[in-house]
């Protein structure tokens, strides 16, 4: 039987976890790849820097998981490789959303004459290991790939320190330090001196949870790296990605080593990577090609529901073009799951598993459900069907326990509720999408707004209502399947542990139980003078300062 399918296509996209050694030597990695933004972003600074002076740079990219870094990663390793099919896929990717970034990116070639050879690419995706070991196979990794293994001085003058470093990492003489940071950053300088040098790090983080945990860690390799090029140093190009600063993954650590660490930081310009919904729904615009019959039907809907979604004050969706292009997501379902995707799940990764994957309850199977013959009614994919893929596909699962707590706790409610209609079952499952991002504004679960995708919903709702199954809260006009409580407790406590945790040991406990005078009893029995002497907590490093002779207190 043909279905809607058949006149809509699904793009396929990238979605899967990239990794950089498997996906650098081919252009199937490149295949669906999406380049947005914030990938233009950091390609023209990239380019910039290389066009622009002799000297490198050094970038510190910071998002999300899922959120396409490795894929970026993927996208520069062929953008400034050798001349071949893989660099001319990554162009072509480039110069279909900024051309002129494509042309910044042959200019860089030609200033540095790497046309035909492209720049050394030392990339590597990091462990949890020595900074120092990372770096190093990274940079042996750019050796193999331009020479095909290492080869004598006298075509590479760093040989020698190459060996010595592999021997020194892989020996286990405990008097051996693994790889000298020194003679590394030789290798780099001899690596740039010959073409520019693409250093990039993937999953850096994990490097730095290593080094969290280890007496012997040196925070100065990366620095002297970022150092090397930069000012009047050589072409070396260092991006590290990973999802925190630097400093964050210090947390737990005492405060010398997170300012050490905020120092090398400082060698870095800090690029955040994520995405606004805007251009999340950029993105989920590229996804879908209508025939034209149907997009015929799709423009007059669209027109209709923009002024809909202009009343209500979802601007973002109060455009004709842009709820045309997410046809056939229903508008509030492209409104919300951005935050769903980034909030429960792993951002662009999620994102397309729903919109291309196979999973059941993803959207090319409810395109395959629905029959090619339309009538007068579109179909949408709606918010409950977003739910059911959130909850039975396990993305909430896998988010962090105090996001899916909330995701549990209305799962179990709706799940334990027999008997209802499959009417109330999609309204509820709505009402439990909105609940679960947004705490106020538009984006709530007023009736008004619930009209929108369910057609008079008010004897369904007060059905629920008089099962138990939802709320009302009239002074916010909106829905809840919880009781739940008007007060955000975990929102407070995180508030007061951040405060808390900017004062010293001393000044919480004063502000808990400050200490009351106490009064020298017998002495002032014996002698009959009172005497009253304060308190105060102190520490043992703490040096005391006597008191004021004209204060109330005698000590």
């Amino acid at each position: 039987m043909s279905s809607l399918a058949d006149v809509l296509t699904v793009s396929a996209r990238f979605a899967r976890s990239a990794n950089l050694e498997r996906d650098i030597t081919t252009t199937e990695p490149l295949e669906g790849y999406i380049v947005t933004a914030r990938a233009i972003d950091v390609v023209e600074r990239l380019t910039t820097t290389a066009t622009g002076t002799k000297a490198g740079g050094a970038w510190s990219i910071t998002g999300p998981y899922g959120s396409g870094k490795s894929s970026l990663a993927v996208l520069l390793d062929g953008a400034f490789g050798p001349a071949g099919k893989v660099r001319d896929k990554a162009i072509e990717l480039i110069s279909d959303v900024a051309p002129e970034i494509a042309d910044a990116i042959a200019a860089s070639h030609q200033a540095h004459g790497t046309q035909k050879t492209g720049f050394h690419r030392a990339v590597v995706t990091a462990s949890r290991e020595p900074i120092s070991h990372t770096i190093l196979r990274a940079l042996h990794s750019a050796v193999l790939r331009r020479f095909g293994k290492i080869p004598p001085a006298s075509k590479f003058k760093a040989s020698a320190l190459l060996k010595e470093a592999l021997a020194d990492a892989e020996s286990d003489d405990p008097r051996r330090t693994g790889p000298a940071s020194s003679g590394l950053v030789e290798i780099a300088r001899c690596l740039a001196e010959d073409a520019p040098l693409l250093i990039v790090v993937d999953e850096f983080g994990k490097n730095l949870e290593a080094v969290a945990h280890s007496a012997a860690a040196d925070p100065y390799l990366l620095q002297q790296l970022a150092e090397a090029g930069q000012g009047a140093g050589l072409p070396i190009f260092t991006l590290t990605l990973q999802h925190l600063s630097f400093e964050d993954y210090f947390a737990g650590s005492d405060n010398t080593d997170q300012r050490e660490w905020a120092k090398v930081q400082g060698r870095f310009e800090d690029l955040p990577y994520v995405d606004s919904p805007a251009q999340t729904r950029a993105l989920i615009g590229t996804v879908f090609t209508p025939t034209p019959a149907l997009a015929q039907r799709i423009a007059p809907w669209a027109k209709k529901t923009a002024k809909q979604m202009a009343k209500l004050g979802v601007v973002d969706l109060a455009d004709a073009a842009v709820v045309e292009a997410c046809y056939p997501l229903h508008p509030l379902t492209a409104a919300v799951l951005p935050e769903l995707c980034s909030r429960y799940g792993q951002n662009e990764r999620t994102l397309f598993s729903f919109l291309t994957g196979p999973d059941p309850a993803a959207v090319p199977a409810f395109l395959a459900s629905k029959p090619k013959r339309l009538g007068d009614e579109l179909p949408l994919v709606g918010l409950s069907e977003l739910y059911d893929y959130f909850v039975a596909g396990g993305v909430v699962a896998g988010s962090p326990q105090s996001n899916a707590k909330r995701w549990t706790e209305i799962a179990t409610r709706l799940r334990d509720a027999h008997g209802l209609t499959p009417r109330q079952t999609e309204i509820v499952k709505s009402i439990a999408v909105l609940n679960l991002v947004s705490a106020a504004g538009t984006l709530r679960a007023s009736e008004q707004l619930l009209g929108l995708l369910h057609s008079k919903p008010a004897t369904t709702l007060r059905s629920l209502q008089d099962l138990g199954l939802i709320t009302h809260r009239e002074f916010a006009d909106e829905y809840r399947v919880w009781q739940g409580s008007d007060v955000d407790l975990r929102g407070l406590i995180e508030r007061s542990s951040t405060a808390i945790a900017a004062q010293s040991l001393l000044d919480v406990l004063t502000a808990i139980d400050e200490p009351s005078p106490v009064i020298a009893a017998r002495h002032s029995s014996e002698f009959s003078v009172l005497r009253v002497f304060t308190r105060r907590y102190g520490s043992s490093s703490e040096v005391l300062e006597s008191l004021s002779p004209f204060g109330e207190a005698d000590g």
